[in-house]
Order: C-alpha cells, then structure tokens, then sequence
C-alpha cells in the first residue's frame, strides 16, 4: 500500500477516535462519568496498540534475523537491520518500557477518576448514572479503536522507526491531556458549576493536540527531534528501511 493510503487510513482512524466523544458530548449530551471512561479506554487501547507496534520492530531486527540475514550473505540487509535496531533502541520502541510506564499511569488515573466519579454519583448530582448510555458509548469507541488496530498491524512491516516512535510520544501527550482531565476537572466544576462546560472545552483541546500531530504525520513535517534522529541513524552508517527484507 502506497504512502498517501497509509496516511488517509490514519487520518480516518484518528478522525473516528474523536468523532465518537464529540457527538457524545455535544449531540448526545454525555455525563461526565460516560465520557472520562471513553477517553480512560481510548488511552488504554492506543498504548496496548504502541506496545504492539513496538514489539513488531523489536521483532523484526531481533538478533535470530540479523543472524539469519548474516548466514544468507547479505550484508546490506544486516546493515540496515543492525541500524534500524540502534535507531529503535535511541528512539524509545520498546514494548516493555511502553507498557510499564504507561499502564500503570493510566491505572493511576483510572482509580482516582473511579473514585471521584462514585462520590458525585453517591451523593446525587449530577443525574442518576445511565448505563444504557454508558455501554452504547464504550462499544462505539471499541469499534473504531479495533478497526484502528487492526490497520496498524497490517500496516506495521511497512511502519518506520521514527512512525513508531510518534506512537511512543503520542502516548505522552494523550498521558498529559488526561491529568489535565484529572486536576482541572475536579476543581473547575466547583467554580464554574457546569462540568458539561469543562468536558466541551477538554473535548476541543483534544482534537486541537491531536490534530495538529495527525497533520504533522500527513504532510511529513519534522520536528527537531525527528531531524536530530534522522542525523544519528544516518551517522550510525545506516539508511533506515521502511519495508526490511525478511528471513526465516
């Protein structure tokens, strides 16, 4: 699949994520409850994605097929695999470190909103938790969020290191937006009485944070980090491989 598919399918991938919350929210007039929980298994599902993703390119430049690629002669292909691996280790992909850091933060997260959010609904307000909505919202999100995945997986041999490592990052940056959810919403509300109003201005945040970084992967604009690593892999002595030759 060529490079401008890749990129629609992401852009219609990550265009789902958020339509989902904003009808919600905005045309479906979503309790705070329902929707914390949306973007609490939103987060979950994109970091279990990552770590897969990761474990893909750790997988794929593992030493059983630098070996393989060694025994066959070709040295181009160790080359490129050996760089790719440095590249992958000096970018952050690895499943491990993805899943230790990034699980336990939004299980963290998840107990302390559990927690607040039984306390509003014990003491009455706002309005009597409404499951159907709840279960309706959940099994919305997990649709796109499995379609998204499974695009991903097909797509990942042909997933760069430096695409993968966007992942990586991208779970930082939705890490941050959720304790922001965390902290100025249980405070705001108290002043401004509505956290309707709070949810609506986090859900336009969100899509501002992730569509600027969506744009940024369409159009191929680099950061400074993203030409700094480039510098590296390309000092390392290595033309990092999109698609790497496979041995078995």
């Amino acid at each position: 699949m060529g490079s401008w598919p890749r990129r629609l399918l992401d852009v219609a991938t990550t265009a789902g994520r958020h339509v989902v919350p904003l009808n919600g929210i905005f045309g479906g007039g979503w309790q705070p409850a329902t929707a914390i929980a949306v973007y609490w298994l939103e987060s979950l599902v994109l970091v279990l994605t990552t770590a897969t993703l990761c474990w893909l390119v750790q997988r794929r430049t593992s030493d059983r097929v630098i070996a393989a690629a060694r025994v066959a002669g070709d040295h181009a292909a160790v080359a490129a695999l050996e760089a790719e691996r440095q590249a992958a280790h000096g970018a952050g992909v690895k499943a491990g470190d993805v899943l230790m850091v990034h699980l336990s933060s939004i299980g963290i997260f998840g107990v302390f909103m559990g927690v607040m959010v039984t306390l509003v609904i014990t003491n009455g307000n706002p309005a009597p938790f409404d499951a159907t909505e709840f279960q309706i919202a959940l099994y919305s999100m997990l649709l796109v969020l499995g379609a998204g995945w499974a695009i991903d997986v097909a797509m990942s041999p042909a997933m760069s290191v430096a695409a993968v490592a966007d992942r990586v990052e991208a779970c930082m940056g939705r890490w941050g937006l959720l304790w922001t959810l965390c902290f100025f919403g249980t405070i705001l509300p108290m002043f401004i009485g509505r956290p309707q109003l709070f949810l609506e201005m986090f859900a336009v945040l969100k899509v501002v944070s992730e569509g600027w970084s969506m744009l940024a992967r369409l159009f191929g604009w680099k950061s400074l980090r993203d030409r700094q690593a480039e510098r590296a892999l390309q000092s390392a002595g290595g033309v990092e491989s999109p698609a790497p030759r496979r041995f078995t």
